[in-house]
Formats: C-alpha cells, sequence, structure tokens
C-alpha cells in the first residue's frame, strides 16, 4: 500500500520561495512588453520604414502565431528539463531578436525578427508557472499566476506610459533599450543555468515523463504528483479552460493592437489619447489580475468572478460599439465615457487569466507546465486572430462596425460558456453524457 507524503504544499511560502520565482516572471513581463508595446508604436512605426495597415497587422500576428505553436514544445521541454537550464538562452535569443527588430530596414526584417523574439519567448510563460508551483504551496498557485499574468497590464502600461512621458524617444531607440534589458537578465540567469546543467538530468524527471504519458500517477515525480490528476483525467476542464482565455486573449490582444487605431479612427481621438485610453485599460487590467488572483485560491471566488467577469463583457462591448441603427450611446463617444468603459473592460478581462489557476489545480506539479502552456497558447492564437481580422476583414472599408460587434460578440459568448460549464461542471457532464 503507498504511503502517502506529508502535505508540504500546505507550509505557507516564505520571501526566499516567491524570490526563486522572480526570474520567470521577470522574463514574463519582458516579452509581454515587447509584445503589446508594439500598439502603442504602430503609428511610428507605420511612418518609419512606412507600412500599410495589413502589413502591421501581419507583424502584429507574426508574434503571438510561432509563441502561440510553441507553447506545448515550450512546456513540455520544461517539465523535462526545468526552467533554469532553459531561461537564460531563451532570453538571450529575445534580445538579440529585438536588436534585429530595432535595426531592420523594412516589412521583411520586422516579421522575421517579431517571429524568432516570439518563438524563444515561448518558454517564458510555462518557465514561470513551473517554477511557482514547484516554490510555492499549491494553494499559492492562482495568485502567482494572477500575478504573472498582471505583467499583461503593467508590462504594456509601462511601454505607454514611457512613451507618454518621452514623445520624443523614437521607436527603435525604445527597442534597443528592450533588447539591453533582457540581455542583461540573460547574463544574470547564466550562472543558475550553467550550474543546473553541470548538475545533469534528475532521474525523478525522466520518470515522471514516463509515467505522464502512461497516466500512472503513482510514482514520485508523475504528473499527479503533489496532488491533481494525470493528464489523460483532466482534459474537459482544460479544455474550458483553454476556451476562458481564448476570450481573455482576443480581447486583450485585440485591444493592445487593433483598437488603438479604431479608436483614432472612429473617434476622431489623437494618438495622445488613444494612448492615455490604453494605458488607463492595461492598469485596469494588471490591478484587477492581482486582485482576482488573491481571491482565486479559494474554488468558489475563482468561478464566481469567471461567470461575473465574461457576463459583465457583453454589455460593456455594446456600449463601446453600439449596433447600426440605435442611437450612439454618448458613454461610447466621449473621452471621459470612453476611458470607463474601457477600465471596465480590463477588469472584465482580468476573469479569463483565472484559467491559469483553474487549470494548475487539475493535475501535479510536473506536468503544470504543459498544462498552463496549452491554456497560455489558446489564448495567444486568439489574440493574434482577433488583433488582426478586423482589418483583414476590412471593418473599416465596409463602413460598419455590425461585422465587428459580431465578431467579438460571438468571442464574448463563447467565453460566457466556458465559464458557466466550469462553475458547474457537474451539469455540464451530464448534458454531454
Amino acid at each position: 500500500m503507498a504511503v502517502e507524503a506529508p502535505p508540504l504544499e500546505d507550509a505557507p511560502a516564505d520571501l526566499a520561495a516567491w524570490l526563486a520565482w522572480l526570474p520567470g516572471l521577470v522574463l514574463v513581463l519582458w516579452q509581454l512588453a515587447f509584445q503589446l508595446g508594439f500598439g502603442y508604436l504602430t503609428p511610428a512605426i507605420a511612418r518609419d520604414p512606412g507600412l500599410s495597415d495589413n502589413q502591421l497587422a501581419t507583424i502584429a500576428a507574426a508574434y503571438l502565431v510561432p509563441y502561440a505553436l510553441m507553447q506545448w514544445p515550450a512546456g513540455w521541454l520544461t517539465d523535462r528539463y526545468g526552467a533554469l537550464r532553459l531561461l537564460a538562452p531563451a532570453a538571450l535569443i529575445c534580445g538579440g531578436g529585438a536588436l534585429i527588430f530595432a535595426a531592420a530596414p523594412g516589412f521583411g526584417q520586422l516579421l522575421l525578427s517579431r517571429i524568432v523574439v516570439g518563438t524563444a519567448a515561448a518558454l517564458a510563460f510555462p518557465a514561470c508557472a513551473q517554477m511557482a508551483r514547484q516554490a510555492l504551496p499549491a494553494a499559492e498557485f492562482p495568485l502567482a499566476m494572477g500575478l504573472t499574468e498582471s505583467t499583461v497590464g503593467f508590462g504594456s502600461a509601462l511601454v505607454g506610459a514611457t512613451i507618454l512621458e518621452a514623445p520624443g524617444l523614437g521607436w527603435r531607440t525604445l527597442v534597443r533599450t528592450e533588447a539591453g534589458a533582457v540581455l542583461l537578465l540573460a547574463l544574470l540567469l547564466l550562472p543558475a543555468c550553467l550550474s543546473a546543467w553541470r548538475q545533469g538530468l534528475p532521474g525523478d524527471v525522466a520518470r515522471a515523463e514516463t509515467d505522464s504519458d502512461s497516466g500512472s500517477g503513482q510514482d514520485s515525480g508523475s504528473d499527479q504528483d503533489h496532488g491533481g490528476r494525470p493528464l489523460s483525467q483532466a482534459w474537459r476542464p482544460v479544455a474550458l479552460c483553454c476556451l476562458l482565455y481564448a476570450w481573455s486573449g482576443g480581447i486583450v490582444f485585440g485591444l493592445g493592437d487593433f483598437w488603438g487605431l479604431w479608436l483614432e479612427r472612429s473617434r476622431g481621438f489623437p494618438d495622445v489619447l488613444v494612448n492615455d485610453l490604453g494605458v488607463e485599460f492595461f492598469l485596469a487590467l494588471g490591478g484587477a489580475l492581482v486582485l482576482f488572483g488573491f481571491l482565486g485560491r479559494s474554488s468558489r471566488w475563482r468561478r464566481g468572478l469567471m461567470v461575473a467577469g465574461t457576463a459583465l463583457f457583453l454589455p460593456l462591448l455594446v456600449l463601446l460599439i453600439p449596433p447600426p441603427g440605435l442611437p450612439t450611446l454618448m458613454v461610447a463617444t466621449t473621452q471621459r465615457g470612453s476611458a470607463t468603459v474601457l477600465v471596465l473592460m480590463g477588469i472584465a478581462a482580468a476573469s479569463g487569466a483565472l484559467a491559469f489557476g483553474e487549470a494548475g489545480s487539475q493535475v501535479g506539479a510536473m506536468a503544470v507546465a504543459r498544462v498552463t502552456a496549452v491554456v497560455n497558447a489558446a489564448g495567444c492564437l486568439s489574440g493574434a486572430l482577433f488583433a488582426a481580422l478586423p482589418t483583414w476583414l476590412g471593418v473599416e472599408q465596409r463602413g460598419t462596425m455590425l461585422l465587428l460587434l459580431v465578431v467579438y460578440g460571438g468571442l464574448g459568448l463563447l467565453g460566457l460558456a466556458a465559464a458557466l460549464l466550469l462553475a458547474w461542471p457537474k451539469a455540464g457532464a451530464e448534458s454531454t453524457a
């Protein structure tokens, strides 16, 4: 008869445990600042080197698509080799790609460099999740993921605030500064990386991979270790978490990469005002992610917030994009009204990040990198699609916002359905039986 291990994960986390997780968080913050900062830089990049709207949309998607497609391989590599072995090389490649982006003379080089950075940065999120799950008590994992996801808001807000405070700063100078920051991180992580590789691959990691594939989950180091279920038994809630984060990713990345230009042109807002609205949106998103991560340590709160956030998004969408034929609401046309709607939308979108805590609670520590990676991939692919789709469909050329409302409204309904099925799993299971 197997002897149950003592519940070490119930012990409170100390400062050292949180600091052990910090390097992964810093790389996530950097990659999100680089990724979402592109939304603020599009007017400047459109002028130098001179790009069309379709080219800008393609460059925006060129980061998210390889980033998303690499999530599962990145999660597998992280679970197999460990985060410390991979973070320094990933940061080094990100820095090189950012330097190429800063010096790019045209569309082709910009596109290639974004693909390089997106591919390497795919390791950041699974590594950060693994470090949090292994260093912290299981009950703190939703809080750690909320703090990690808050970098979506704070990283983008940091770039936007920098542009607002230093309007004369060229976009190439800003990207070179970002490259220098991540190269410094790679240098700081290098000693830990070399030390980890010198120690060799732990035997229990290889055994965990075998156990995870068989789904037995009996030996120490298996997917089921430290609580949770084998991956083969957790596919349904993980799939629903993917749909929920696809909703959130479509909103956040769509706002970051498309809606800035849309507000500028449809509302007649100047660049400075659009940047200011974007900073407010992402600050609200970041603050809500921290709060929801704290509250999300309770499964009841976590699932309630998922439902509330997805339900709130739909009326906010109608306030921002009134259906054709109805009088335009004042809240959608004024500066303060638009800011209020965007702040509330940022708070609503933050509920989608609770999908990471929900998915991570379903499996053990040795599978958490793969699970969070696949959830993250769903959000990134959705973000790439919904950031570029309005431009590719020619929303502005058609002269109507109905198509935009249908596209984002359908996404909102998908998110609400996923949240309801996660909140009432027994009812959803009975309906599919």
